[in-house]
């Protein structure tokens, strides 16, 4: 009928099964004695010790949070309307790690200053510090004639759709080495060669756990007066490395003149920072 069963015989011993989405599929994924680049033994593997293997030690003292302020520096981001995105990037980061410290957590923040950090700094600082979470602030843009509004959340994973992509496409043209056409499509090159490794088995363990993160955000954002456009998928590279549910928050769109007149009010930035705090706490408590 409806239904199909495999069984799969292997002397490896199974780490673990992971169902994934767009497209569907399930990863199972096996050890083999000696690490993942040993060559295949031939006798047969070691019978597994009685003694209880001994769990990771768990971390100790307040959970920590890294929050990126994106671009920076050299880099603005998104210019219009009067203002540049790493300028409001860096007072919501400011706030939001002002608020989750008062609430007992450990908020890092990558930047806090205006300073040019690569993609790749800002999660290897995440994961110098084993954060619990990674919160990457950003706001959006739309070219001429396109028009939108409100908070897009997204996790790393394959594209939802081709708006999601052609943001992602954009956020990652901060690889570029310079600032001509070439880098641009070399930037793009490696966008979308990302998609071609979205398989590395790290990465999607932690989908599950970043869009339970992304719907508790969006949840507190709601609640708080927020106009949360929708939780969504692509290929950023800021999350790529991060070792830990991670998320990157488009805030509203400076192409929107009234919208990038609220996400330049330090009262709409204290909403924001609020509502998001509240979904950053709401989760970590209950994982």
């Amino acid at each position: 009928g409806d239904r199909i069963e495999l069984e799969l015989s292997s002397s490896l011993p199974l780490k673990e099964i992971i169902p994934l989405t767009g497209p569907p599929r399930i990863v199972i994924d096996f050890l083999r004695p000696g690490g993942a680049g040993a060559a295949p033994q031939k006798s047969p593997p070691p019978k597994p010790s009685s003694a209880p293997a001994k769990a990771p030690p768990r971390k100790t003292g307040p959970k920590i949070v890294a929050v990126d302020a994106g671009h920076g520096g050299k880099d603005p981001g998104a210019v219009a309307n009067g203002f540049k995105e790493k300028d409001i990037n860096l007072a919501v980061a400011l706030l939001l790690a002002q608020n989750l410290n008062k609430q007992g957590f450990d908020a890092r923040l990558t930047r806090d200053k205006d300073v040019y950090l690569t993609l790749q700094q800002r999660t290897d600082l995440a994961n110098k510090w084993n954060a619990d979470v990674f919160v990457s602030i950003h706001v959006n843009a739309l070219p001429p004639g396109r028009h939108a509004t409100g908070m897009e959340i997204y996790l790393m994973a394959l594209p939802t759709d081709k708006d999601a992509m052609e943001l992602a496409l954009i956020e990652n043209r901060e690889l570029a080495e310079g600032n001509g056409a070439e880098s641009a499509k070399a930037a793009d090159k490696k966008t979308r060669m990302l998609l071609s490794i979205l398989g590395d088995m790290q990465q999607n363990a932690k989908i599950n756990d970043s869009t339970d993160f992304a719907e508790y955000l969006f949840k507190e954002g709601s609640k708080g007066g927020i106009k949360m456009r929708r939780v969504a998928q692509a290929p950023f590279f800021v999350l790529r490395g991060a070792a830990m549910p991670a998320v990157l928050i488009e805030t509203g769109f400076l192409t929107e003149k009234k919208e990038a007149a609220m996400l330049g009010s330090k009262n709409y930035q204290s909403t924001m920072a609020s509502s998001l705090a509240r979904g950053i706490a709401q989760y970590l408590d209950g994982n």
